[in-house]
């Protein structure tokens, strides 16, 4: 689950603050910032890949999975 929390400036640039909370157990809390552009990209339907390519992958998963890298890895580790 994730929601966007505000928008601020970093660095001068715009950005969307957001907050994941992981679903897979461990129910961590990750605060990130998202350059405004490329969040609007990945929301208007871009690939979060390719929208998002400057957010670190397990942070993309967590938008798209609600897993946290370590809780993603443990899941597949079972399989």
């Amino acid at each position: 689950m994730y929601e966007r929390v505000s928008t601020t400036k970093h660095n001068g640039e715009l950005h969307v603050e957001v907050r994941a909370i992981c679903e897979g157990g461990c129910n961590r809390t990750f605060d990130f910032l998202v350059p405004l552009d490329d969040w609007q990209k990945w929301q208007s339907g871009a690939l979060i890949q390719v929208a998002l390519k400057s957010v670190h992958k397990d942070l993309r998963e967590l938008l798209i999975s609600g897993l946290c890298g370590s809780c993603f890895d443990n899941l597949m580790s079972e399989e």
